[in-house]
């Protein structure tokens, strides 16, 4: 499965200059964490909730008794309190790799970049989608799409368990190759999480 079967898109970006009270607003409106940043058409970062949330955190002065130090500038552009070092993804990255890159480095979401142009933005509750899938509902997919390209690569019958694809070639669709394409197609099936033949042990290549 690729990013571009559960990214979010188009992705909804901000500009440097996005007031950071309009920032907050988006986020709180759509539900969302981050906000890729554009200049010029280019990615130029990104601004988090974490980075905004981070701006009223402040104890309430009335609280104490010993008077604090006042703060220095407040940032009121989106500029000032963005990250500019972004993790990014391309539409074809493997969702299972790209979420153990999200985890790895502690980040909830990640924009999806083509040609330069950012065209999505996948994030950590995105890459569960398809675990969420019902069987029989990416059974029914996977058997479609097979059924499609039959007179290509020959009939294979697909079960689905617990996201694994298990595919059995009839006489026609036993060759290396068929049995190549036929693997890829059920890799591109949200849901599936891994694919094996039923003529074969599901070893743990395979899972």
């Amino acid at each position: 499965m690729r990013a571009r079967d559960v990214m979010s898109s188009p992705a909804i970006t901000v500009t440097p200059e996005t007031p950071i009270k309009d920032a907050a607003r988006i986020l709180v409106e759509r539900g969302i964490n981050a906000l890729p940043v554009i200049a010029d058409g280019r990615l130029v970062g990104i601004v988090t909730e974490e980075d905004l949330v981070l701006l009223e955190a402040v104890p309430d002065p009335r609280l104490h008794v010993m008077v604090r130090p006042a703060r220095g500038a407040i940032p009121h552009a989106v500029g000032e309190v963005m990250t500019r070092r972004v993790h990014t993804t391309y539409p074809d990255a493997d969702v299972a790799e790209l979420a153990r890159m999200l985890y790895r480095e502690g980040i909830k979401q990640a924009p999806v970049v083509e040609h330069d142009q950012v065209v999505g933005v996948i994030a950590r509750r995105d890459t569960l989608r398809a675990l969420a899938r019902p069987d029989a509902e990416v059974q029914t997919e996977l058997t479609t799409m097979l059924a499609d390209v039959a007179p290509l690569i020959g009939r294979f019958d697909a079960t689905v368990r617990d996201g694994v694809a298990i595919l059995d070639g009839q006489r026609d669709a036993r060759d290396a190759g068929a049995r190549r394409l036929a693997e890829r197609i059920a890799r591109c099936v949200p849901g599936v999480l891994s694919v094996a033949f039923r003529d074969e042990p599901l070893t743990a290549s395979s899972r």
